[in-house]
This record gives structure tokens, sequence and C-alpha cells, in this order.
């Protein structure tokens, strides 16, 4: 203290230098929604032109995930097969680096590429995390009178719109997904290609040599050197049907037996903005880059964009921006609105203004330091962050009201000049001011080094408010003690008015309240002392009764959330066209769009080869909806009421097999699908079928569940061909001959591409006339070529039967797997998995098939064992700590005892509050422990200074009730007025972090009771043991 005294100008100018880095680091601070928390995460995509579902599951997934398997760190490895797409999806621990295991996969590729199919495409392989979800949507439509469709907004979008795009220096990525993709299209007619005795070999061949430009070479000579070069690609597509076809002496041309169409590929996806089909764009942002960063260069991009290309309307159809600005402004409202109560608060307890002011003015100074220090620690704003920030604001003014109150007592005593008095009560307090503020960091710092989701999502708020903790108590110590001289007036001196008739309001207040809650806690500690022996068994009664209401409390990992977002997900009938799929998008948007407070809808059918951030082995008859909302302040509905209209309306449409609604967030990672995710493993996909069917119909008809779907079911239709290898002998073929025959007929077979400069170019595609192949009977007729040279038709050697088969195979931990999703509205998990047990607990499952539960249960139990561990351990590093500052074993003891009693007023405020346990609230469970001994450290250690003083041992206790009441009473109803915007939820998103404040409300507010009566109780129970022990006797 006495450099502070003696240093007055270079603190004070290191004050104001943080408090200006403060401001500026308020404004530079990295915004995001929430911190990071996704497993390292690689995807693998791999294309077989021509293969079953089946196929790519047992000889592309199969060998890939057996590879993947056995990497170090590898957590989880799934995969979703469907016809010509395998992905393998690679999960790993915490612990391991995104690009160590994506390494790690390319070598287990490598090794494993011998074993995979020789016509596979060259697998694509993605790195994944929070980086990949895009930040931005955009959805492009070709404008009126433009002359332009869907195909050729595609075409630019893919093209010259990506490109410009990418140039933004923020923007990592640029996914193109919908519409329609240009396609030249050779349809031949059989008939006609029939007579002339042509095979598909022949016309693919003249396609592709006719539509090449070869290099020869250079011409070199001493004084140049030019290139030779055939050209022969074609410069229109009027060309193509002009191409000659030579086969065996003859030679005929295109146009002799094949229509040349200017059209688009066949679809398997579509995307609607608003309604009205579009192209859709997605933005992703760098792996290290800022969310709102990559927003805020593409907006500022889009006038230029828009200018470039006059012929499209490019619209945000969806952005992070709007969540990430409508929490963080709701965030500092309520920062703001905690501050302003905090200081009335401190104002009224205190009854003095000028008091009341210094401690105001060490908020700021507070704040702008622990921005300065974040802002050094490279950390960002989003709603963990900033959450602690409003958590801190009733606890870091503890340290300066602590101060204050301490200076102001000391002055009113008579005790010498203000400057000395301020050094002098500030040198008294520091010690017990400092361990009341270690022991709220010192049990938060378990939770920095949990590892884990726990480590992921808690740590930023626990570094957060250690930093707004530390920095308050150096405040408190350096810029109060300074400043109390100037502000500290004797109150039997000149005054201004103003000052003067708030003062006496707040000494009315004083009088009325904190006066009378003294003669209250002094008058309870007398009557509980007197009668320890019933009030202390009756208060472990308590105790444990409350402590059971744990259960009916009910348990999740975090609290649901209305964010305004809403996600739909309908699965039409297996064998629908996407024509039929799109129409059944259309009818649902209808519904959507005549809902009040809507601002956007999104509309996804089926999935693209290549593409991560639009899903990835989403079938054509799988719709993805997502619907933006005005926040929740703006409605008349909550977001849970909306979801079950929607539900409701959609569930009684036509062609609607399943529908699951709900909230964005309604689970905690984007690798858990659902609340409850039963996942049964087996080796035959018939039985599978059959088993999740069964556990399907029991899970919906148990309460708690708003929709129940499955991930596949075995009711897609194919046909088989069967040979009469015996037949094809005979005629010469094989059956690997006729099936490329029946391919190339069928899908087509890419003949070449149309080039177009600086453009990927349009594909060129050889098959049969739509006519000739658009149903099972046409194609039994179709003519087979035998190497003689003579035709067949199918039918002669083959015989076609229908089946079905799963809309797409799924495999996990290396056994084929189907799953059964189970959604909720605000039912706790841990209901939910009661009830899903007693669902799975109805089927005998046969042997070798194996259930597991793979939905938030599983991540929840290993967050709170991780949490139990940290509560263990905060409890312990605050008893050592306390045996080191009191020099005791047994006092210690004493002023922790109101932890495990301040517990029972958190857990009744969560039954009162209607919250469920969960991991923020187990957070408020470790930061009250922190937080309710700081109260107890003040009153034991002032209990101590009077017994050193002389005075007997129940006139201590009483005198430092007397004494201590006041600053008790302020730090607890600061710290509870600070947390109220939290616990009230005043800002969207808060939902999530709400339990942890109304833990540490309720537990202060019972702890606050307990410190004042029953702590000084047990330190007297102590004493007298202690004493005894001795042989001693206690003056009393």
């Amino acid at each position: 203290m006495d450099f502070i005294f003696k240093n007055p100008h270079l603190v004070m100018v290191l004050s104001l230098l943080a408090f200006v880095m403060g401001v500026y680091s308020s404004y530079t601070l990295k915004t995001d929604l929430f911190p990071e928390v996704q497993r390292p995460t690689v995807a693998v995509l791999v294309m077989e032109p021509g293969a079953s579902a089946r196929d790519m599951a047992q000889y592309v997934a199969r060998p890939i995930e057996r590879e993947c398997n056995a990497l170090s760190g590898v957590r989880r490895v799934q995969s979703i097969s469907k016809d010509e797409l395998a992905v393998v999806t690679v999960e790993f621990h915490y612990s391991k680096k995104l690009q160590e295991a994506a390494t790690d996969v390319v070598i287990a590729l490598q090794k494993v590429q011998s074993k995979l199919p020789k016509d596979i495409l060259p697998p694509q392989i993605f790195k994944v995390g929070d980086f990949t979800n895009p930040v931005m949507t955009l959805a492009i439509t070709p404008k009126e009178g433009s002359g332009y469709d869907l195909a050729l907004t595609r075409q630019l979008a893919e093209n010259e719109l990506k490109d410009a795009i990418l140039q933004i220096q923020e923007v990592s990525d640029a996914e193109v997904f919908g519409g329609q993709i240009r396609e030249v299209s050779i349809q031949v007619d059989p008939a006609k290609l029939a007579q002339l005795r042509i095979p598909f070999s022949a016309v693919i061949k003249a396609i592709k040599a006719n539509n090449l430009d070869i290099p020869e070479g250079f011409i070199l000579n001493k004084k140049s050197q030019v290139v030779i070069k055939t050209k022969g690609e074609l410069e229109n597509i009027n060309q193509i049907k002009d191409i000659p076809v030579s086969y065996k002496g003859t030679t005929v041309h295109l146009r002799d037996f094949a229509t040349i169409k200017n059209t688009v590929k066949d679809r398997f996806s579509a995307f609607h903005f608003n309604g009205k089909p579009a192209i859709s764009i997605n933005i992703v942002r760098h792996e290290d880059g800022n969310t709102m960063d990559t927003i805020k260069a593409v907006k500022k991009a889009l006038p230029a964009l828009r200018k470039k290309f006059p012929q499209v309307n490019i619209n945000i159809a969806d952005s992070q921006e709007r969540i990430i600005n409508l929490t963080v402004s709701n965030l500092k409202e309520s920062l703001k609105e905690a501050i302003i109560f905090t200081v009335l608060v401190i104002f009224l307890m205190i009854s003095d203004l000028r008091s009341a002011l210094i401690t105001g003015v060490s908020i700021p100074f507070t704040f702008f330091l622990t921005f300065t220090i974040m802002w050094l620690s490279k950390m960002e704003f989003n709603m963990i962050t900033l959450t602690a920030v409003i958590l801190a604001v009733g606890m870091l003014v503890d340290d300066a009201i602590v101060v204050v109150e301490n200076i102001e007592r000391h002055y009113r005593e008579g005790e010498g000049n203000i400057r000395d008095v301020a050094r002098k009560a500030t040198a008294e307090i520091m010690l017990a001011d400092f361990s009341g503020t270690f022991s709220t960091v010192i049990v938060l710092v378990p939770i920095m080094f949990l590892g884990g989701y726990v480590e992921k999502v808690m740590r930023p708020l626990t570094v957060t408010l250690s930093i707004a903790l530390l920095s308050s108590y150096a405040v408190s110590i350096t810029i109060i003690p300074l400043l109390a001289p100037y502000f500290i007036k004797d109150r039997d001196k000149a005054e201004y008015k103003a000052i003067l008739w708030a003062n006496k309001f707040a000494h009315f207040f004083e009088i009325n309240f904190v006066d009378r809650l003294r003669v209250f806690f002094l008058a309870s500690f007398d009557f509980v002392n007197r009668y320890k022996f019933i009030f202390i068994p009756l208060l472990i009664i308590v105790f444990v009764v409350s402590m059971r209401q744990m259960p009916i409390v009910g348990r999740d990992l975090l609290p649901p959330m209305d964010t305004g977002i809403v996600k739909i997900s309908v699965e039409t009938e297996s064998d629908s066209s996407i024509e039929k799929a799109e129409q059944l998008l259309k009818d649902i948007e209808k519904i959507i769009l005549n809902e009040k407070g809507v601002i956007s809808e999104l509309g996804y059918i089926g999935s693209e080869p290549g593409l991560i951030t639009f899903g990835k082995g989403r079938s054509p008859q799988k719709i993805d909806i997502t619907i933006n909302y005005v926040d929740r302040f703006q409605r008349d509905k909550n977001i849970w009421q909306i979801e079950d209209i929607l539900r409701k309306k959609i569930r009684g449409m036509k062609r609607v097999k399943y529908v699951d609604v709900f909230e964005y967030g309604s689970t905690p990672l984007s690798s858990i699908a659902s609340t409850i995710d039963v996942e049964i493993a087996g080796d035959n996909l018939e039985r599978l079928d059959k088993l999740t069917e069964e556990v399907g119909k029991n899970l919906i008809s148990m309460p708690g569940f708003k929709s129940v779907s499955r991930n596949w079911k075995l009711d897609k239709e194919e046909y088989h061909l069967f040979f009469n290898r015996d037949k094809l002998a005979t005629y010469g073929l094989t059956p690997i001959d006729v099936s490329m025959q029946i391919t190339t007929a069928v899908r087509g077979v890419p003949a070449s591409v149309f080039r177009i400069f600086n453009q990927d170019g349009i594909g060129i595609r050889f098959r049969y006339l739509d006519t000739k192949r658009d149903n099972v009977q046409k194609i039994m007729t179709m003519n087979i070529l035998t190497p003689k040279g003579f035709y067949i038709p199918l039918k002669e050697v083959a015989k076609v039967e229908k089946v079905y088969v799963p809309t797409i195979i799924t495999r996990d931990k290396l056994r084929y797997t189907a799953n059964i999703y189970g959604y909720r509205a605000t039912a706790p998990t841990s209901f939910l998995y009661n009830q899903r047990n007693k669902a799975v607990a109805k089927i005998k499952f046969p042997e070798g098939y194996h259930v597991s539960e793979e939905g938030e249960m599983t991540q929840m139990n290993e967050s709170f064992g991780r949490l139990d561990k940290a509560l263990i351990l905060s409890i312990l590093f605050l008893y050592l700590t306390f045996i080191v500052i009191f020099k005791s074993f047994s006092d210690p003891f004493v002023i922790m005892i109101a932890i495990p009693f301040a517990f029972m007023g958190a857990v009744w405020a969560l039954l009162i509050a209607g919250k469920h346990g969960c991991m923020p609230a187990f957070m408020g469970f470790i930061l009250l422990a922190g937080v309710i001994v700081n109260n107890s450290i003040l009153l034991i250690d002032f209990v101590k200074m009077y017994r050193e003083q002389g005075h007997p041992l129940l006139e201590s206790v009483r005198m430092a009730i007397q004494v201590r009441t006041r600053p008790i009473l302020i730090t607890a109803v600061t710290t509870i007025v600070g947390m109220l915007p939290v616990a009230l939820e005043w800002a969207v998103g808060l939902e999530r972090l709400s339990p942890l404040a109304i833990v540490a409300i309720g537990g202060l507010i019972v702890g606050t009771f307990l410190t004042l009566v029953f702590i000084p109780t047990f330190y007297i129970i102590k004493e007298k043991i202690r004493y005894k022990l001795a042989g001693k006797t206690l003056d009393e």
C-alpha cells in the first residue's frame, strides 16, 4: 500500500492507459455467437458411378472405416451410403489437432486404396468443424426480362459469381447448390441405331475424338518457337449433330439417329427461398477466420457483385449476423441495466452518494481492464464471455464495496486524516478481500482444464470471470484508496443539496431496511445459538430433503433455447420423384409463409456430391427447411408453440412419411442428431428394419416425445436384373457386357465436355431417348448388341424382379446400424431417456444385435462426470487455500460449511424457476461454492480480529455480525442484482445460461442467512471443542 500512496501519479497513469486500451479493445474484439465446440472431424466423400447403396457400404465405406478406426485419437467412425456415394465421417477427441487428423485420414486412404473398387472417382477429403457452418447463404434468382432461367443462373453462379466471391480475402469457400445444371443430351433412337448396327462404343468414341484440342509440339528454329496445335474442340452446340460416326465402313452423322438437346442434368436436388426456386451459395469462412469479419466482407462486396451481374437477383437468404448481433446487443443492454441496478443498490445500502459513486467508478475501470486482457489474449465477445461479464457485475463491486465501506467506517470513527485512513483501512482489509476474490477464482480453475466438451463451453466463461474478478481486486486496492480522499467527506460539513437529499433518502432506507435486518440477524443468531442442538439437526434434515429434489428437477446437457430459428425435417415416400418432393415443399411453404413473424424461409431437397455445407447423404425424398422468425420479444408465441402448430399442419399432409420440427440448437453439438438417438447395430438390414419399426412405435407412445423418426426404412423400390448366364454365353455375352449397354441407355455416359472459356464447361451425355427408358417394361424390350453384330431383346437373357431396399445405409463402429430419433420440446433429457429405456425394454433383441444411446445422454454423462470431479477439486482447492491463509485446519472447515447448505437454496430456486439441472446449473453450483465463502471469510476474519483485541468469544461474534451485516448484505444483493438479467433471460440465447444465475441467486439468498446466523454458531462450537481438547478455559 505504501508504494501506491507514494507513487499515485504512476498508478493513475497506468490505470488510465489500461482504461483507454480497454475502450479500444471493446470496439475491436472479435464477435461470434458461441465458442467453437465441435470435435475435430474429417469427412471422406467417395463416388462410384453406377454402384448401389449396398455396394458402396460394403466395398467402399467398410474398408475405409476399418483403416480409419485404427488411427490414434479416433472417437467415432460413421458412414452413410446411398447409390453412387459413400460419406465416411471420422470424429476425433478434442486432444487431436484438426490438421493432424486430416493428415492421418489421408495416409489411411492411401493404405486402403488398393482394396477399393478401381472405378471410384478420386476421394474428396473435408476438414469439418464450426468453421464449416456457412456464415451466410445467398439466394440467386434470375431477373424478369433477363432471359435467364435457373439453368443459366446456376451456370453463372458456379463460374463467374463464385470466382468473384472467392476473391474476397475472408472467404474460404463458396458452395453452390440447387437449380438446374446445364447439359447437352445426345438422345439416341434405339431403332435407328439398330438398323445401322453401330454399337454405343463407336458413337461415344466419335464424340470424344471430335471434341479435342491436341497440341502436336513446337516448331523450332533459330528465330522462333511456335506451337502447332489441332483445333478440334466444338465451338458451338449445333456442331454436335454434324459429328461423323464410322463403323465397319459405314459413316453416318449423329443427326441421322440421335436428337441433340441443350437441356439440364437429371435433378436430385432443389433449393427454395421464401417459397420460390433459387440457387443457393453457402459462404464459408477460413478455419482461423471470424464469422462477423467474413459476413462484413461479403456484405461490403455485394453492391459491386449486383452491379457486375445485373441479370440476377442476389439476396441474403440467411446469415449468422442477425442472431449474433441480436444476442450481443441484447447482452450489452442487459449489462448496462445490471450496472445501473447494481450502483443503485450500492447507494441504497451504503446510504452515501459519494461512497456509491466511488464504488461505481470501479465498474468501468474493471471492465475495461478485463477487455484489455481479453484482447491481448485473443479472446472474443460471444454469448458465453458476455454472460460472464454480466455475471461479474455484481461480483466485481464486492472488492470495492469492502474497501470503501472499511475506509468510510474508520473515517466516521474519527481515526485521522482521510488519506491516512484510506491507506490504513485498505491495508487492514486487503488480505481478507484477496482471500474472498481468490476463493472465487480458485473454484473456477478446475473447469479451465477439465477437458472435453465442458472445457470447450465453460472455459471462456471461467477465464473471463476470473480476469474480471482479479481486475476488480486490483482496482479496489489501487484506484479506490487513491480516489477515496476526493469522494468521501465528513457528513457534518457543507454538501450540495442534491447530494444531501439523496443521502437522506438512502439513510431512510438504511434505517428501515439494513438496520432492521442487522437486528434480525443478531436476534436470529442469539436464538439459534441458544437452541443449536435443535436447529443444527433440523438444518441437516432440510439439506437432505432439498438435495433429494434434484431428480425431480430433471437433467439436460444444455437447456432448450428460443433463438427464433425453426428447423423442419420432412421425408416423403421413398419412391417419390424430385418433382413430387418439390411440390410437397411448395405446399409446406404456403403454410409457413402465412404464419406471423416469419423473416425468411429456406428449403432444401436432396444433396449434391462434393458439397459438405448443405448436408451429406440426404436423399431426393428428404426435405430440410429453415425458418427465421422475429425474436421472442416481438412474438406472442414461443418457439415451441410455433413448432406444435407447424408439426400438426404438416403431419396431416399427403405424402408425408415423417416430420420433425425442432428449434435451432436443439442439440448442443451438430454431431448429435437428436435429443434421443437409439442406435441398433447388427448385420442383417431386414432384421434392423423390423427392430427399428418396433422401437419407433413404442417410443412415440411415450410421454415427452413430440415426434419420432427413423434414419432409413426398407421401402425404396429397386429393380434387380437376373441373367441367364448360359443363354448369354451362347450369344458371346457376359453380364458385364449387357450391364454396360443398359447403363449407357438408361443413365447415360458422359461422352465429352463442351468447353466454355473461363468456365467449367457443359457436360455432353449420350443415352436413349426419354420416351424409351421411362419404365421398366421398355428397358426389358431394349436391344442388346451381340459380338456377332445382331441384336437380341434384353428379356431374352434376363428377368426382372422388384425388391425393396433401404433409402440409405448407415454404419457405426464397424457395424451396420439403424437409428430412431426422438425429438422433444422442453422436457428434460433424463426424463426422455427413462422413457426411451422403457420403450426399448419391451422388445427382445436377437443375439448379436446391440442397442446404444447416441443422443445427448452419452455426452451429458461424460460432461457431468467431469463436472463432479471439478466440484470435488474446487472444494479441495478452497480448503487448502484457506489453511494457508488462516494458518488453521479448523477455521476453513467452519467457513466452508456454508457451501453444502447454500446448495439447498440453489435446488429450490431451480424448482421454482422450472429449470432443469444442466451443465450451466452445475457450473452455478461450483461458482456458488466460491462466492458464498467470501462472506464467511469476512465475518470470521473480524471475529478473530476482535478476539485478538481481547473481547470474549460471544461478544466478538456479535460485534462481527453487527459490523459485517451491511457489507455482507451489500455484496450478496449486488451479486444477485447483477445476475438478474441472466436469470430473467433478458437477452436472446440466455436461456442456455440462465440456470447458472438462478442457482447462484438461490444459493446466495439462503447462504447469506446461513453466513450471519449458522456460521457464527458453528464457529463457537468449533472454538469450544478446540479449547476443550487443549485443556484450556474459553472466555465466552
